[in-house]
């Protein structure tokens, strides 16, 4: 290895200085360096010409007094052991008078290849563990059961037809009065005598319809406590229909068709009923078309406009 001067890049001539932050140059090349910055060079602190350190002629140290090459490395093997080592030493320059700590900067001194052990350096893939992969939800993804095209195109299928359903039954409701549902009453599947006794107050209202059937205001407060009745399915259309109330309100219709107060309060009632379609019926029979026609053109503007209509559509 050829040294080099840091300040005249040559390594052929000597003798070599090392600066106590570590760089090799030329003595005269450092003298002349360290006399343009101070002229008591020897003892006045200047500066490495490389890294600016302060540094004195005195504190430098000397090297070689001149470049030279070294020699080619030897290469000595130890016994073989569990684990191979190869060292590769090289030949040191002859000792020097100026050695110091600095000068192994400048030439390579016995150097060791540690070995590597290839099992510490390169583990197997098997020996790493991958972390589980998580949902959203903290749940492991790899542990859940695969699920076969078939099933999952079954799946969608259902998927796609609960979703039209739903929007069937959305299409319905939004086209239906407020205030009731558009879904048959339950009540019928109740148990015969449950039934009878919440057919009792419809029994009784039914009663004070026919008993004040000319009286505006005393049909109207029997007729809003038999639509709180249907409408929350404690009295059933079924019930309603047995003890003839669907004749009782067409009645009503006819008798009031002038009175807009009594015509709200029967098609508000009405509409409920006419779900199940043996009240359907029984409503074409008694001719709630007709009457359902002539109130929505004698009170075209009114509040129960929409659902006249709504329950003209359901009676078709």
């Amino acid at each position: 290895m050829i040294l080099d001067c840091l300040i005249c890049l040559d390594g052929e001539s000597g003798p070599f200085v090392v600066t106590p932050c570590g760089h090799l140059y030329h003595l005269e090349c450092i003298k002349r360096w360290f006399q343009t910055e101070t002229p008591n060079y020897h003892t006045c602190p200047a500066h490495c010409p490389e890294c600016h350190s302060p540094c004195t002629l005195d504190g430098c140290i000397r090297v070689y007094e001149q470049g030279h090459s070294l020699p080619p490395a030897e290469h000595t093997e130890k016994p073989a052991t569990s684990t191979t080592t190869t060292t590769l030493v090289h030949a040191c320059p002859p000792p020097s008078p100026f050695d110091s700590p600095f000068g192994t900067d400048f030439h390579d001194s016995p150097s060791l290849s540690p070995s590597i052990d290839e099992s510490s350096q390169e583990s197997p893939a098997s020996s790493l563990s991958p972390s589980p992969l998580l949902d959203g939800h903290g749940s492991d993804v790899s542990m859940r059961s695969s699920t076969s095209p078939l099933e999952e195109g079954e799946r969608e299928e259902d998927m796609d037809r609960d979703e039209g359903e739903e929007d069937s039954t959305d299409d319905d409701a939004s086209d239906a009065p407020v205030g009731y549902s558009t879904q048959p009453s339950t009540t019928s599947a109740l148990p015969s005598a449950v039934r009878d006794a919440l057919a009792g107050p419809v029994r009784d209202i039914l009663g004070r319809v026919r008993a004040s059937l000319r009286d505006p205001a005393e049909v109207t407060s029997a007729l809003m406590k038999l639509y709180n009745l249907v409408k929350t399915g404690t009295g059933s259309s079924v019930t309603v229909s047995e003890e003839g109330g669907i004749a009782l309100l067409v009645d009503c219709m006819r008798e009031h068709k002038e009175d807009t107060r009594v015509l709200e309060w029967v098609t508000l009632t009405l509409v409920p009923l006419s779900d199940p379609p043996p009240n359907r019926i029984t409503m074409r029979d008694l001719g709630v078309q007709g009457i359902v026609e002539e109130a929505v053109s004698t009170h075209p503007d009114s509040a129960m406009s929409k659902d006249l209509r709504w329950l003209r559509e359901n009676l078709q």
